[in-house]
This record gives C-alpha cells, sequence and structure tokens, in this order.
C-alpha cells in the first residue's frame, strides 16, 4: 500500500464509527466486548466539547484500516493557556500495520491541529514510536499502588462528600482558579 493512496478524513457513519470503537476496545479496552464498545462510543460522542470532525479515519480503496481522536482542550500553566489537541485511540487494523497508516494518521494530526490553531499536540503512545513523527517524551508515568487494608485502618475522616450540585460550580470554579491560576 502506498501512503498517498490512503485518505484520512473524519468518520461518517454508524459502521466507521462502530470499527473505530471496536478496534480500540480490542487494542486498549478491557476486554468485556460489546458493551464495553458502546458505553465507550457514548462516553466519547456525548462529551459536551466532541464535535465529529475529531474522529478520524484512514481508508485505503475505501476500507477502513486505521483511525484516531483528537481531542481539542486548553492546557494551563499558571495564568497562561495553550490550545492542545490530545490524540488518542490511535489504532491500525493488525493486518494494515508498517503500511504508512500511522504516518497519515500522525500527518493528519498536524494539519488539524495548524487549521484549528492548536500549538500544542499530546500523545500517550508506544514508547519510542511516535519520534519518527516529531514527538518527544515530556512526561513520566508514575504509579500510585495503595494498599486497602492500610485505608481501612485509618480512623474515619471528619470529612464528608456528595455530589456537586449548581450551585457549587462558583465555588468549584473558584478553588480551580485558585490552584491553577496561583
Amino acid at each position: 500500500m502506498v501512503a498517498s493512496s490512503l485518505v484520512v478524513r473524519p468518520l461518517e457513519t454508524s459502521e466507521e464509527y462502530d470499527w473505530q470503537f471496536q478496534l480500540s476496545e480490542q487494542a486498549f479496552g478491557d476486554g468485556t466486548g460489546t458493551e464495553s464498545v458502546q458505553r465507550w462510543r457514548r462516553y466519547v460522542t456525548n462529551l459536551p466539547e466532541f464535535r465529529p470532525e475529531q474522529l478520524r479515519g484512514v481508508f485505503h480503496d475505501g476500507e477502513q484500516v486505521g483511525g484516531y481522536i483528537i481531542h481539542e482542550r486548553v492546557l494551563r500553566m499558571g495564568a497562561a493557556t495553550i490550545s492542545t489537541g490530545c490524540i488518542g485511540m490511535v489504532v491500525t487494523h493488525p493486518a494494515q500495520r508498517q503500511q504508512g497508516v500511522a504516518t497519515a494518521m500522525m500527518e493528519d494530526a498536524i494539519s488539524f491541529a495548524r487549521a484549528h490553531d492548536h500549538a500544542l499536540l499530546l500523545l500517550d503512545g508506544i514508547p519510542k514510536f511516535y519520534h519518527r513523527f516529531g514527538y518527544t517524551d515530556v512526561i513520566d508515568i508514575g504509579v500510585i499502588d495503595v494498599k486497602l487494608d492500610a485505608v481501612l485502618a485509618q480512623p474515619p475522616s471528619p470529612y464528608t462528600t456528595r455530589a456537586a450540585t449548581v450551585e457549587d460550580a462558583e465555588g468549584v470554579l473558584a478553588l480551580y482558579q485558585r490552584h491553577y491560576y496561583a
């Protein structure tokens, strides 16, 4: 397959969405199958900031061979804000790997970011794979191991929690801004 014969575009049909989420479930999911695929799809497509053009597929001769999503976020560093594209769900059908599909997706992501004035692209992916597309490691992922027995051995907390309400929005925003804009 020649990379120039690949077309990257927004997903258009329910079948294309199903393919993307099914392959993503196989690659990244918990293995619970159809229910998990549908739950993940509903979650992503019902996010308030989701726009269909963010869910993109790679096609060769009309056949879907890969895809990804580019979430659009604002990264905050103190008072500064940086328009950011966050690349996720990057998948290539196993039979189509090493044929330029990932290259087509990364080139499309860069074009998408430029067209939408994103100053930064973030991607969490396979170590030592994406450097060829200009990405560099900037975050060390840490793991926190919590021992449930140790938590339960602590005295009860005097604090309580409850679901947030609309009335809490102003206070929650003030806490967020105090923490991130300080």
